[in-house]
């Protein structure tokens, strides 16, 4: 989707305030010792401004975090094949819109653990992605329950999760290989456990 030059604008300010925001509490001690002026005057604008784009500095935190590429979400709803085969991939796409931001999603992570109200916009951003995922995963296959679109919803985003805190930490080097480290995981313990579970004890 090509962007007009007017959002354009608008979406380098948002980075530019989140920027300010993030440095701000990082050499303040941290977010509770940053006020809107602060934020306000380092990113160049004025607090009236500053509400224009976010109502607090929490959110400002967050900045623009991404949804799911829409069109990810339409081929993983349409797809034919085995859901396993089509869901690595729409979860590569999701994360490589966040393959150039390691230094601020440690930033937010930080935040995150230090700050309450920044912690609950997370888990609520997560809950509307686990909500996406279930969406999308209730067309693709209408037959199963809907508590089974929410699980895969969220073992998908515990999964992602995984793959974003390898990389973030730098243990691996980029988001494909931290993917295909979690993928691995989460598969070795899938395996682990049902291996040897007899089928009876597996149905619902």
């Amino acid at each position: 989707m090509t962007l007009s030059l007017r959002e354009r604008r608008r979406r380098q300010t948002e980075r530019e305030i989140q920027a300010a925001t993030l440095d701000l509490a990082r050499t303040e001690g941290g977010l509770d010792s940053v006020t809107v002026e602060a934020i306000a005057e380092r990113a160049g604008i004025s607090p009236r401004t500053f509400f224009n784009y976010y109502p607090h500095k929490e959110a400002a935190v967050l900045g623009r975090p991404p949804g799911f590429p829409p069109e990810a979400l339409e081929t993983l709803r349409t797809g034919q094949g085995a859901l396993v085969a089509d869901l690595k991939p729409f979860l590569e796409a999701h994360l490589a819109q966040i393959e150039d931001d390691r230094s601020t999603l440690n930033a937010i992570f930080d935040l995150g653990r230090s700050s309450g109200r920044v912690k609950l916009l997370l888990d609520r951003f997560l809950m509307e992605r686990t909500d996406d995922l279930s969406d999308c995963l209730s067309g693709r296959l209408p037959d199963l329950p809907p508590r089974r679109h929410r699980l895969l919803a969220e073992w998908a985003l515990r999964l992602s999760g995984d793959a974003i805190g390898h990389w973030a930490s730098g243990e691996s080097k980029d988001l494909s290989t931290a993917l295909q480290r979690a993928w691995e995981d989460h598969a070795a313990v899938a395996d682990m456990l049902f291996d040897s579970v007899p089928p009876r004890i597996r149905q619902p």
